[in-house]
């Protein structure tokens, strides 16, 4: 039910009742909002500037801020750039709960990696940290001499 300014409102009800969800802010939107807010303030930029440095209406920034207005993606990494913050900073300190009302497994719980791959990113990743050249090759010949693969590049 989406409520108008025409409809009744009954008080009695209204103190007790809690906001419908159709109408109640999403918590995520109320994080991105605060977020972008402390890291405005943070800087000292008015709610004004902000919104000019944007393109928007100051009353859709400050919408945003409040969480009753959705950022998108495209929304979020613009003021990534104007707050000169990393796109992530929006989501830091965003509790988990926030996941709870989508199912499936927490990204926590999953493993996206093997062991057999997490293994091979971390022997890389050492590999590549080898500053010198000839030690470099060294570890390439030896990992071909131990893959009984001689051929393998």
């Amino acid at each position: 039910m989406v409520y108008t300014a025409a409809m009744p409102i009954n008080l009695a009800c209204a103190v007790t009742d809690p906001i419908p969800a159709e109408i109640r802010p999403n918590p995520l939107d109320l994080h991105l909002g605060k977020r972008i807010r402390a890291r405005r303030n943070a800087i000292g930029l008015s709610l004004e500037d902000l919104a000019q440095a944007m393109a928007v209406a100051t009353e859709t920034l400050l919408a945003m801020e409040n969480g009753s207005q959705r950022v998108g993606p495209q929304l979020l990494h613009r003021l990534s750039i104007v707050l000169d913050v990393p796109f992530g900073y929006f989501f830091d300190g965003m509790p988990r709960e926030l996941d709870a009302d989508f199912p499936g497994t927490p990204f926590d719980d999953c493993d996206p990696v093997g062991d057999d791959m997490r293994e091979a990113l971390e022997l890389v990743r050492a590999y590549l940290a080898i500053s010198d050249e000839k030690k470099r090759q060294m570890v390439h010949q030896l990992a071909r001499k131990l893959s009984e693969n001689p051929s393998a590049e």
